[in-house]
Protein backbone atom coordinates (compact mmCIF):
# COMPACT_ATOMS: atom_id res chain seq x y z
CA UNK A 1 0.00 0.00 0.00
CA UNK A 2 3.27 2.04 0.63
CA UNK A 3 3.95 1.53 -2.70
CA UNK A 4 1.05 2.47 -4.16
CA UNK A 5 0.77 5.82 -2.03
CA UNK A 6 4.38 6.69 -3.10
CA UNK A 7 3.08 6.57 -6.40
CA UNK A 8 -0.10 8.75 -5.82
CA UNK A 9 2.43 11.64 -4.21
CA UNK A 10 4.66 11.55 -7.13
CA UNK A 11 2.52 13.75 -9.46
CA UNK A 12 1.56 16.19 -6.42
CA UNK A 13 5.07 16.69 -5.79
CA UNK A 14 6.34 16.87 -9.72
CA UNK A 15 4.01 20.46 -9.11
CA UNK A 16 6.42 21.80 -6.45
CA UNK A 17 4.94 24.27 -4.42
CA UNK A 18 1.53 25.77 -5.59
CA UNK A 19 -1.15 27.43 -3.95
CA UNK A 20 -4.11 25.10 -4.91
CA UNK A 21 -5.99 24.04 -2.07
CA UNK A 22 -6.86 20.96 -3.74
CA UNK A 23 -3.13 20.17 -4.26
CA UNK A 24 -2.18 20.84 -0.72
CA UNK A 25 -5.06 19.26 0.67
CA UNK A 26 -4.21 15.84 -1.41
CA UNK A 27 -0.31 16.27 -0.29
CA UNK A 28 -1.76 16.67 3.62
CA UNK A 29 -4.23 13.54 3.05
CA UNK A 30 -1.44 11.12 1.33
CA UNK A 31 1.00 12.08 4.11
CA UNK A 32 -1.68 11.51 6.76
CA UNK A 33 -2.40 8.32 5.32
CA UNK A 34 1.14 7.45 4.45
CA UNK A 35 1.91 7.86 8.31
CA UNK A 36 -0.47 5.61 9.52
CA UNK A 37 0.26 3.23 7.39
CA UNK A 38 3.25 3.30 8.85
CA UNK A 39 2.34 3.34 12.34
CA UNK A 40 -0.05 0.37 11.75
CA UNK A 41 2.77 -1.92 10.23
CA UNK A 42 5.26 -0.55 12.76
CA UNK A 43 2.94 -1.72 15.73
CA UNK A 44 2.30 -4.86 14.36
CA UNK A 45 5.87 -5.43 13.13
CA UNK A 46 6.69 -4.87 16.84
CA UNK A 47 3.45 -7.08 18.51
CA UNK A 48 4.78 -10.10 16.41
CA UNK A 49 8.66 -9.76 17.74
CA UNK A 50 6.82 -9.35 21.23
CA UNK A 51 4.71 -12.24 20.78
CA UNK A 52 7.66 -14.52 19.37
CA UNK A 53 10.12 -14.39 22.09
CA UNK A 54 7.46 -14.96 24.68
CA UNK A 55 7.72 -11.31 26.39
CA UNK A 56 3.67 -10.34 25.38
CA UNK A 57 1.69 -12.03 27.78
CA UNK A 58 4.49 -10.86 30.46
CA UNK A 59 4.13 -7.06 29.16
CA UNK A 60 0.28 -7.54 29.66
CA UNK A 61 1.38 -9.20 33.26
CA UNK A 62 3.16 -6.29 33.93
CA UNK A 63 0.48 -3.60 32.96
CA UNK A 64 -1.57 -5.20 34.99
CA UNK A 65 0.72 -5.60 37.51
CA UNK A 66 0.96 -1.35 37.71
CA UNK A 67 -2.71 -1.08 38.21
CA UNK A 68 -2.17 -3.03 41.17
CA UNK A 69 0.89 -1.29 43.24
CA UNK A 70 0.26 -3.17 46.39
CA UNK A 71 1.66 -6.26 44.43
CA UNK A 72 5.02 -6.77 44.32
CA UNK A 73 5.56 -7.38 40.35
CA UNK A 74 7.98 -10.55 40.95
CA UNK A 75 4.28 -12.17 43.00
CA UNK A 76 2.46 -11.48 39.84
CA UNK A 77 1.58 -14.72 37.56
CA UNK A 78 3.43 -14.83 35.05
CA UNK A 79 6.36 -12.69 36.72
CA UNK A 80 7.58 -15.09 38.79
CA UNK A 81 11.61 -14.46 38.73
CA UNK A 82 12.26 -17.60 36.13
CA UNK A 83 9.57 -16.77 34.17
CA UNK A 84 10.46 -13.37 33.19
CA UNK A 85 14.39 -13.89 33.27
CA UNK A 86 14.13 -16.21 30.46
CA UNK A 87 11.06 -14.42 27.96
CA UNK A 88 13.53 -11.81 28.51
CA UNK A 89 16.79 -14.06 27.28
CA UNK A 90 14.25 -14.74 24.26
CA UNK A 91 13.82 -10.85 23.84
CA UNK A 92 17.88 -11.05 23.77
CA UNK A 93 18.26 -14.16 21.43
CA UNK A 94 16.03 -12.89 19.27
CA UNK A 95 17.19 -9.38 18.52
CA UNK A 96 20.90 -10.73 17.84
CA UNK A 97 19.61 -13.49 15.36
CA UNK A 98 17.35 -11.32 13.65
CA UNK A 99 20.33 -10.97 10.91
CA UNK A 100 18.66 -7.18 10.34
CA UNK A 101 15.01 -8.53 9.80
CA UNK A 102 13.48 -6.32 12.44
CA UNK A 103 10.67 -6.14 10.41
CA UNK A 104 10.05 -8.54 7.02
CA UNK A 105 7.44 -6.29 6.36
CA UNK A 106 9.43 -3.37 5.28
CA UNK A 107 11.09 -5.90 2.65
CA UNK A 108 8.25 -4.88 0.55
CA UNK A 109 8.26 -1.04 0.77
CA UNK A 110 10.25 0.18 -2.44
CA UNK A 111 11.17 3.96 -1.05
CA UNK A 112 14.35 3.64 0.79
CA UNK A 113 13.35 6.49 3.04
CA UNK A 114 9.90 4.90 4.22
CA UNK A 115 12.08 1.47 4.66
CA UNK A 116 14.42 2.74 6.89
CA UNK A 117 11.91 5.01 8.85
CA UNK A 118 9.93 2.16 9.01
CA UNK A 119 12.51 0.14 10.84
CA UNK A 120 13.39 2.69 12.54
CA UNK A 121 10.35 3.26 14.39
CA UNK A 122 9.93 -0.44 15.10
CA UNK A 123 13.22 -0.52 16.83
CA UNK A 124 12.77 2.58 19.21
CA UNK A 125 9.70 0.72 19.81
CA UNK A 126 10.79 -1.96 20.81
CA UNK A 127 13.57 -0.26 22.64
CA UNK A 128 11.09 1.85 24.75
CA UNK A 129 8.88 -1.42 25.85
CA UNK A 130 12.80 -2.84 27.17
CA UNK A 131 13.21 0.69 28.68
CA UNK A 132 10.48 0.50 30.69
CA UNK A 133 10.91 -3.11 31.70
CA UNK A 134 13.91 -1.92 32.86
CA UNK A 135 12.71 0.45 35.07
CA UNK A 136 10.10 -1.72 36.36
CA UNK A 137 12.18 -4.91 37.43
CA UNK A 138 15.10 -2.78 38.68
CA UNK A 139 12.61 -0.53 40.96
CA UNK A 140 13.09 -1.44 44.67
CA UNK A 141 9.47 -2.41 45.47
CA UNK A 142 9.47 -4.99 42.38
CA UNK A 143 10.59 -7.57 44.74
CA UNK A 144 13.80 -8.74 42.59
CA UNK A 145 16.65 -10.26 44.67
CA UNK A 146 18.42 -9.70 41.55
CA UNK A 147 17.21 -7.28 38.80
CA UNK A 148 20.63 -7.64 36.69
CA UNK A 149 19.33 -11.44 36.34
CA UNK A 150 16.59 -10.41 34.33
CA UNK A 151 17.41 -7.88 32.62
CA UNK A 152 20.71 -8.82 31.73
CA UNK A 153 21.13 -5.65 28.84
CA UNK A 154 20.88 -1.93 29.75
CA UNK A 155 18.41 -0.28 27.65
CA UNK A 156 21.84 1.71 25.78
CA UNK A 157 22.95 -1.27 24.68
CA UNK A 158 19.85 -2.71 23.47
CA UNK A 159 19.16 0.97 21.86
CA UNK A 160 22.71 0.05 20.28
CA UNK A 161 21.86 -2.78 19.05
CA UNK A 162 18.70 -1.74 17.57
CA UNK A 163 20.64 1.66 16.12
CA UNK A 164 22.92 -0.53 13.59
CA UNK A 165 19.67 -1.86 11.88
CA UNK A 166 18.46 1.19 9.71
CA UNK A 167 22.11 1.33 8.87
CA UNK A 168 20.92 -1.79 6.81
CA UNK A 169 17.92 -0.81 5.21
CA UNK A 170 15.77 -3.53 6.77
CA UNK A 171 17.13 -6.36 4.17
CA UNK A 172 18.35 -9.25 5.29
CA UNK A 173 21.68 -8.86 3.38
CA UNK A 174 23.62 -5.73 2.79
CA UNK A 175 23.57 -4.25 -0.66
CA UNK A 176 20.39 -6.21 -1.34
CA UNK A 177 18.74 -2.71 -2.55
Amino acid sequence: MLNYMELLEAPLLSLGETKSPCVTASRAMLLSWRSSVVATLVEAGADEFLKRCGLAPKLEALQTAEAEPQLRLSEKPGLEPLALAAAMRSFYAELFRMDGMLLPAAEGITSPLLRVQAVQECAHRLAATHHHINSLVRREDSGYKRPWAIVQQTPQEVETLLNMLPKLGGCSREGER
